[in-house]
């Protein structure tokens, strides 16, 4: 026996309600998709590096917080710091722009030597911080750092700039 309360005693009296209510059940998915992909593109946006389209420094110290604070990972994970060597004469005498352009080859380098699960981020000027898990061995930590130093050190930019880099490691536990 139905309750007087129970969806059988729900009773809708024509076709136009069920019309009606899925036009308006659309529309509504229409704007949570809508509301969502905005979220998603302003998060992404308060996120980022607007120069360099890396990480910032706040997305990134939330995303190692929340990394180490992880139980249920048992592995290494390696912080690594990457400082542009001198990078202020390079402002001072080439410009700001190609200071920007040193800086955004940079990014782009440092970048393509981690996997898209690696955390990396512009944390100052002419600063960079990576946050990987599971490195192999401290050797690779070391020859992943030296390589990196080699390629930035490669790049070719206007009036024969040259980019170095000092870069210091730590892994933790």
């Amino acid at each position: 026996i139905a309750s007087e309360n129970s969806i059988e005693n729900l009773r809708i009296r024509t076709h136009d309600e069920l019309q009606s209510l899925s036009e308006s059940l659309k529309t509504m998915e229409g704007k949570i998709k809508d509301y969502i992909s905005h979220l998603e593109k302003v998060t992404h946006k308060a996120e980022t590096d607007s120069m360099t389209g890396l990480l910032n420094r706040e997305a990134f110290e939330r995303r190692v917080e929340r990394a180490l604070s992880n139980k249920t990972f048992e592995g290494n994970y390696v912080f690594m710091m990457i400082d542009l060597d001198n990078f202020k004469t390079i402002n001072d005498t080439y410009g700001h722009t190609i200071g920007d352009t040193v800086i955004i080859s940079c990014a782009h380098t440092i970048q393509s030597k981690f996997r898209q699960t690696d955390f990396v981020a512009r944390v100052g000027g002419d600063e960079f911080a990576v946050f990987y898990q599971s490195p192999s061995s401290l050797d690779e930590v070391e020859e992943r750092a030296r390589a990196l130093c080699d390629e930035l050190r490669s790049l070719s930019f206007e009036q024969g700039i040259a980019a170095t880099t000092s870069v210091g490691t730590v892994s933790y536990p």
